[in-house]
């Protein structure tokens, strides 16, 4: 069972305009802050979308003792890791595969952390950060197609990410039914 234990309506880009990307992902930190505010402290795993995935809020979220997880925006990775869909890489690479990195950060205090980003191949490229799940493990993902059920491996920080995210979908899903 999942609930929806608070929310803040986003009234669009608009609202803000002039606002630089930078500014923009400063704001979706707070956001995210504001919506986590009842649990700091708790070492809870936040899962969030590629909208407000960004290494600022896993710095601010490992700061107040929270974790993330979350899907990316290819935007959003640096230019080396980035894996576009016209490259050699991403042709050679089969359903399933991934690339694994680990990504090093100071925090305000100093203290030094790393996270993981994984680079997947599903249908696309799917890109997860995550200072919680190890994104150098492997768990199955089982499909439908080619015929039958398949089987591919995928990271679990990915399977997690699938596996919990699913809360405010299911609350979308309510609210449809509702109005």
């Amino acid at each position: 069972m999942a609930y929806v234990y608070k929310v803040v309506l986003y009234t669009g880009r608009s609202t803000n305009a002039g606002e630089t990307d930078q500014e923009s992902r400063l704001k979706m930190v707070q956001v995210v802050n504001m919506l986590v505010e009842p649990f700091v402290g708790s070492h809870r795993t936040i899962y969030v979308d590629r909208f407000y995935t960004s290494l600022e809020l896993l710095k601010l979220l490992l700061e107040n003792n929270l974790y993330l997880t979350g899907t990316m925006l290819a935007n959003q990775i640096p230019q080396g890791i980035r894996i576009a869909k016209k490259s050699a890489v991403f042709k050679n690479m089969k359903r399933g595969d991934a690339i694994k990195c680990k990504i090093h950060y100071r925090l305000q205090n100093g203290k030094e952390s790393a996270a993981g980003l994984v680079c997947w191949r599903d249908w696309n490229i799917v890109y997860c950060l995550s200072n919680d799940s190890n994104n150098f493990e492997f768990d199955k993902c089982t499909w439908r197609g080619d015929g039958g059920i398949i089987h591919i491996p995928c990271p679990i920080s990915i399977a997690n990410y699938n596996k919990y995210m699913g809360g405010v979908d299911l609350a979308d899903m309510k609210q449809l039914h509702c109005n």
